[in-house]
Formats: C-alpha cells, sequence, structure tokens
C-alpha cells in the first residue's frame, strides 16, 4: 500500500511524463479529485472504476460505512501486506513470514528518476494538506496490520539483517 496523497502525486507525475494532456489539461485538483479513492474502489470492488479517465462513482453515506466494513474484513484477510513507504521493512516482513532468499535486488528503486531528491512529495505544494479520501482510511488499516505483523514475526533491525544478509546495509536506520 502506498500513502494515498503520495500515490496520487506520483500519478499525476507519470501523466504529466507521458504527456497524455487528456488526464492532465483541468490541472492538479480536478486530477486528485478524480482519482481519489481508486485504492478503495479496487479492493471494495466497485464496478464503476476505471483504468483511464475519471470515475464519477461517489459513494454515498451508506456506500462509506459499508465500503469502511469490507476495507477491515478485506485488508485484514490479505496474505501480506506491506507499505511503499517502509520498503526494507515490508520486504524483511515478507521472508520473515514464508521464507525464501532475500537478495539484494529487492531494495534496488525499480523506478528511478533522476529529477527527484526524495522518495517523498510536499502535500502542501500540492494543496493536499485537507485532502480527505476513503483511501485515507484504507491506507490506516493497511498500516495496523503490517505493524501488527511486524510486532507479531518480530521484525526488527537484527533479525532483518540476518534475513537479508546481502542487504544488510538498508536496515541501518531501523530500529
Amino acid at each position: 500500500f502506498r500513502e494515498p496523497r503520495q500515490r496520487i502525486i506520483s500519478y499525476w507525475y507519470f501523466w504529466l511524463r507521458a504527456d497524455m494532456k487528456e488526464y492532465t489539461e483541468q490541472g492538479f485538483k480536478s486530477f486528485a479529485k478524480c482519482y481519489s479513492g481508486d485504492a478503495t474502489k479496487l479492493i471494495v470492488g466497485i464496478p464503476e472504476l476505471r483504468i483511464f479517465g475519471c470515475s464519477q462513482k461517489i459513494l454515498k453515506y451508506m456506500e462509506l460505512v459499508q465500503a469502511k466494513r469490507i476495507v477491515e474484513e478485506r485488508v485484514r484477510q490479505f496474505g501480506f501486506v506491506g507499505l511503499t513507504e517502509q520498503w526494507a521493512t515490508s520486504v524483511c516482513l515478507f521472508h520473515a513470514m514464508f521464507g525464501g532468499d532475500c537478495v539484494a535486488v529487492e531494495f534496488e528503486p525499480l523506478r528511478k528518476n533522476k529529477n527527484r531528491t526524495s522518495d517523498h512529495y510536499n502535500f502542501t505544494e500540492f494543496g493536499l494538506d485537507e485532502y480527505d479520501s476513503m483511501d485515507l482510511y484504507t491506507y490506516k488499516v493497511a498500516s495496523e496490520v503490517f505493524w501488527d505483523k511486524v510486532i507479531k514475526h518480530g521484525v526488527n533491525r537484527k533479525l532483518c539483517q540476518r534475513i537479508c544478509p546481502k542487504a544488510a546495509h538498508a536496515f541501518e536506520d531501523m530500529a
């Protein structure tokens, strides 16, 4: 799972780089509203979800209540939940849960962007300080599941360095 505001900003830049003006010509605020809630819609199974273009499906209050219940139930049933913002810990948790060889390539950036100096975008710069979406709730649930499993499996720096000796450096900042 990825923090929803980070995902939307990243998605915005993806479409800008792809020069897909039909997705970006309305401006960022409209774009953010359009793509808000996508992770939740995927988990809940809302049929109006679209891969390209703006979804017109807006959840009504009762649908929101039901969506929260479904999110809680489904995310807690996933065999594995990782967080993009906790990549190294997620990889270690996966190997702690399921075994297998941990290799250094699992910790290399998949899509390096030479223009970026950070993995995180500034919410204020994009006007997302007050962003409200079901995806924030979904991310909160996923985070709870993730940290519960980290505790349950005893994932810490020492364990991760033992499980992933070829990438021990990835855990230096870990508690």
